[in-house]
């Protein structure tokens, strides 16, 4: 089914690898940093924001009017469009309306959190858990989709919406849905943010927990499993449901658990990334080397059914940043979306007046990192290969950005091309057109000597 179309042109040039000797157009940011590379935007497509999911007949009445639990004041919305949303990210005395009123009908196709490579050249894409929190997306469905990118002429083929559900209640807690037959699930319930297809299966990264799921091709919930590390069973600071055992490790921060996953080469194991740090059960205090915060990768074994004992670390290169996306490009490489706060190209940032057609806090740090895990033992940081600036796009004549305080998908397309997404934060992010809430927006970067990069 069509979603999008929309005219594109497809702009292609030949990079060359950035080597000690790099050619004007490439940069390092140290000597014993990872390098920057050249990028070039090759074609961008479009989900609009308006989108809606298609609805079982089945999905409960309260299900088909959606964001009634978004107001910050007023507890519950029941009259469609009764409250205008603005950016999250605005200054609240000059807030930038999105054009979005809340509550809506029906269901957005919103968020696109993470992405795997699906069967026949297609992708599956999870969508986010809503609204942005559990108490305001109890009526905010988690879903699926599996969708084509025709490049060549701007189209974006929505084939399969699966929306989650659990009737046979594999999910060791009470749920929105709970009395339900069918037991769809909400964002009240839980916050996808990362997919892998492995075989028939689809697995997703969760963040409320953290947990890990495992759903077939229809949506249906048909396995889950707690994160463990070692011998301690993690859990969220505020957003988990389950009682805590005796050995257990914290997170820093609610709702900062699975934040990425990649799948192995040889698809035998899923490795996922936290969003946040772990406390330090000596200090007390977030992990953290040389004050940068320290973001967990931990191992799962996909035949044995569990977590295994290694894990890895990721460094941030400043407090404060936060991982997007996760996905090998190599049995032993990745690529990481690593991302600052804010949105909104720089170069329409707020002077000494914040107005509601300027930037407050714009975008300054968003890249997608190449980095190792070779020679790697249980405990070691990831090493960084290089890197692209998102903020810093070849486009013809012009620099192209993709400014977005949510950029949460990154897969290589093929030797020399990345694909990258945002999660567009339905009703509550403008980081693109003033006025305009954003839209689930995907560009194919073409990027060889940054993808060609020798370790």
């Amino acid at each position: 089914m069509k979603r999008c179309r929309m005219p594109i042109t497809v702009v292609a040039v030949v990079l060359a690898a950035c080597q000690p000797n790099a050619p004007e157009g490439d940069s390092v940011l140290a000597d014993e940093g990872p390098r920057q590379y050249s990028a070039t935007l090759a074609a961008r497509v479009v989900v609009p924001f308006e989108s809606r999911l298609r609805l079982p007949a089945d999905v409960p009445v309260a299900m088909r009017l959606s964001g009634k639990f978004t107001h910050p004041e007023i507890p519950l919305l029941d009259v469609p469009g009764s409250y205008p949303a603005a950016s999250f990210g605005s200054d609240p005395s000059a807030p930038r309306f999105t054009g979005v009123r809340f509550p809506i009908d029906g269901q957005p196709l919103q968020g696109f959190s993470g992405i795997s490579a699906g069967p026949d050249g297609t992708f599956v894409v999870t969508l986010d858990n809503g609204f942005g929190s559990k108490s305001n997306s109890r009526d905010a469905l988690l879903a699926f989709i599996r969708l084509r990118f025709r490049w060549e002429t701007g189209d974006v083929d929505i084939l399969e919406e699966s929306i989650l559900h659990d009737p046979d209640r594999i999910l060791p807690f009470a749920i929105v849905n709970d009395s339900t037959e069918k037991r769809y699930l909400t964002g009240g319930d839980l916050d996808p943010e990362s997919v892998q297809v492995v075989g028939s299966s689809v697995f997703i990264g969760e963040e409320f927990g953290p947990f890990l799921l495992r759903a077939n091709f229809d949506g249906r919930i048909t396995a889950f499993y707690e994160a463990t590390m070692g011998d301690d069973t993690l859990r969220s600071k505020s957003d988990n449901p389950l009682p805590s055992p005796a050995n257990v490790r914290r997170l820093h921060a609610g709702s900062k658990g699975f934040e990425g996953m990649a799948l192995s080469s040889d698809e035998r194991y899923l490795y996922l990334m936290l969003e946040g740090p772990i406390v330090d059960p000596v200090t007390n205090e977030p992990e953290s080397v040389n004050d940068s915060s320290v973001l967990r990768i931990l191992v799962f074994d996909v035949e044995q059914q569990r977590f295994t004992d290694n894990n890895y670390r990721y460094l941030p290169e400043q407090t404060g940043n936060l991982i997007g996306d996760f996905n090998f490009i190599n049995e032993h490489e990745a690529l990481v979306i690593e991302r600052g706060p804010g949105e909104g190209d720089a170069r329409l940032a707020c002077g000494d007046e914040v107005t509601p057609d300027c930037f407050n806090n714009p975008a300054r740090f968003k890249r997608v990192y190449r980095v190792s895990f070779e020679g790697l033992q249980s405990g070691d940081a990831v090493r960084k290969l290089g890197y692209i600036d998102l903020l810093d796009i070849q486009d013809g004549d012009e620099r192209f950005t993709f400014p977005f305080v949510t950029i949460e998908s990154v897969i290589r397309a093929d030797e020399t091309h990345l694909i990258v997404a945002n999660d567009n934060n339905y009703g509550f992010s403008v980081g693109r057109t003033f006025g305009r809430n954003d839209d689930n927006e995907i560009i194919l970067v073409e990027a060889p000597g940054f993808l060609g990069a020798t370790r």
